[in-house]
């Protein structure tokens, strides 16, 4: 039997409340929400599994926790502000990581990029002033000079792209397990595919040459506020 997916929207999945900023004094670090100042949106609200019941987030490197670096490398690059979304043991990730982030609780750390990027719309100051975000995981370490080429790169051009993500071509087998890139005739991205997407997919061209495909995405994106907003219209699948 065909398993049948019941759909939502996303917008009406997630609820959006002031309340759930945990520190809205730091939005006052830096210069602000504007529309001429990236802000940086860090997903840190699941447990993972790699380091038990501690956040992997907030695992020491060189002396910082993990997600501080990534903190650190996009205030060298701006003085904006930094969000970040928290669940899964946030009083220790708020303290660790430090007072000068504004951090929102996410009422469902399952419930994928989507569903935490869209809580960041709890500060309401993203709406009014229609900032670029730049939105990545607590997990990783990104430095200011991929900051600095992600803006550059989304601000290429006769206008502003309408989003911009970070790829990389993976060596097989490490590509298995990504999300891949799905490019068009003309070389533009048309769309991410997960492995678990890819893995239900009937046996055929599209599911080999996806498998096959060693292109994936790195979750580092730039997109503006109101871009991102009106894209959460359209139904998702339940849980993702």
């Amino acid at each position: 039997m065909e398993e049948q997916t019941q759909g939502i929207r996303l917008g009406d999945a997630v609820r959006l409340s002031p309340s759930k900023v945990l520190t809205p004094g730091a939005l006052a670090v830096g210069r602000g929400v504007h529309a001429d100042v990236p802000v940086l949106v860090l997903l840190a609200a699941g447990k993972g599994t790699r380091f038990g019941a501690s956040p992997k987030c907030v695992q020491p490197v060189c002396g910082l926790p993990l997600a501080r670096h990534s903190i650190q490398a996009f205030r060298a690059f701006v003085t904006g502000p930094v969000l970040c979304l928290v669940h899964h043991r946030e009083d220790d990730v708020i303290s660790l990581l430090g007072d000068d982030v504004v951090y929102i609780h996410s009422d469902n750390p399952t419930g994928g990029t989507a569903f935490a990027a869209m809580e960041s719309f709890c500060v309401e100051a993203l709406e009014t002033a229609n900032p670029l975000l730049v939105i990545t995981m607590g997990d990783r370490v990104v430095p200011t000079s991929m900051f600095e080429q992600l803006h550059k790169t989304h601000s290429a051009g006769s206008r502003e792209a309408d989003l911009t993500l970070l790829s990389m071509q993976y060596e097989p087998p490490r590509h298995r397990g990504k999300g891949r890139i799905a490019r068009d005739a003309q070389n533009r991205v048309v769309r991410i595919v997960e492995q678990r997407e890819i893995d239900t997919m009937p046996a055929g061209d599209e599911r080999a040459g996806l498998d096959a495909t060693t292109e994936a995405n790195c979750s580092l994106y730039a997109v503006r506020a109101l871009t991102l907003h009106r894209r959460f219209g359209p139904t998702v699948r339940q849980g993702r």
